[in-house]
């Protein structure tokens, strides 16, 4: 199966996470005169670096006190290596990512190289939609949730075109 392929989902790790407790207050003074980076699971150039470029513009406009915003390309492992970095980051509030779907079905499926916990990560949304994953499951079979899931031998993954 090919990790990652063309999907990208942007990623607010629970490292860089805000931390909101359920009140949220405009922050200018801390993000003024500050850079957010941009961490970017792929080589530079092709149509996710763009979509990236096309966001930070509207990142910059409604992100309280202006940051500047850097790209840093982290390629490897289909985003795996950017989303084992993003999972470590300092939780400051200064780190987004910008990785393939691959680190979801890695980590469901685990994959070697994984040091991301999924349920830990913040989703913001997708940029793209050329392909949809669609994950179906007897209620039975009691496998809520990804270790159950990984444990289970007589699971089969099925790929349609």
């Amino acid at each position: 199966m090919r990790m990652g392929a063309l999907v990208t989902i942007w990623l607010f790790s629970a490292a860089s996470y805000l931390g909101f407790d359920g009140h949220v207050y405009a922050q200018s003074s801390y993000y003024q005169g500050k850079t957010i980076r941009l961490v970017q699971g792929r080589e530079p150039g092709g149509s996710g670096d763009t979509r990236a470029k096309l966001v930070i513009p509207y990142l910059k406009k409604y992100l309280p006190g202006n940051p500047n915003i850097v790209n840093e390309f982290m390629p490897g492992g289909g985003g795996r290596k950017a989303a084992n970095y993003l999972f470590s980051a300092r939780p400051d509030g200064l780190t987004i990512g910008h990785v393939s779907s691959g680190v979801v079905t890695s980590s469901v499926l685990g994959e070697s190289g994984v040091q991301y916990e999924l349920d830990k990560f913040h989703w913001l949304g997708s940029t793209d939609s050329a392909f949809h994953y669609a994950f179906a499951i007897r209620k039975e079979l009691g496998l809520t949730n990804a270790e159950k899931l990984q444990a289970y031998s007589g699971l089969k993954l099925v790929q349609h075109p």
